[in-house]
C-alpha cells in the first residue's frame, strides 16, 4: 500500500516538476498542473493492476509462439534432410544441382515484392 501511495505522489508531482525544469515547457498555473498530475496518477493507479495480468498473458503467448516456431524450424530441417536423402537416391546429380540452383534463385523472391522497381 505504501508503494502505491508513493507512486501516486510521484506521478502527481511529476507534471509540475517537468513543467518547471524542462526547457520549452511553461507552466501557467500550478493548480492546473497538479490537477493534471492527479488525473494521470488515478489513471496509472487504476490501469496498472489491470494491465499486469494482460501483459503476463501476452508474454506467455509470445513464449508459446517462439516455441512453436522452433518446433517448426526443426521439423523443416528434418523434412529437408529426408528430401535430400530421397532425392539423392532417385535423381542424377545434374538434376539435383539444377534443383538446388532453382531453389537458390527463387529464395530471394519469397515473401514479397520489395526488390521490384
Amino acid at each position: 500500500m505504501f508503494a502505491a501511495i508513493v507512486r501516486f505522489a510521484v506521478t502527481v508531482a511529476a507534471v509540475p516538476l517537468c513543467a518547471e525544469y524542462l526547457d520549452g515547457i511553461k507552466m501557467l498555473d500550478l493548480t492546473n498542473a497538479l490537477i493534471v498530475g492527479v488525473i494521470l496518477a488515478v489513471i496509472f493507479t487504476v490501469l496498472r493492476p489491470v494491465m499486469r495480468p494482460i501483459f503476463l498473458a501476452l508474454e506467455n503467448a509470445v513464449e508459446e509462439l517462439e516455441n512453436a516456431v522452433e518446433e517448426l524450424e526443426t521439423s523443416v530441417e528434418e523434412v529437408e534432410t529426408v528430401v535430400e536423402a530421397v532425392a539423392g537416391s532417385v535423381w542424377p546429380p545434374q538434376v539435383l544441382e539444377e534443383i538446388q540452383h532453382n531453389i537458390g534463385t527463387t529464395a530471394g523472391h519469397v515473401g514479397g515484392h520489395g526488390d521490384r522497381a
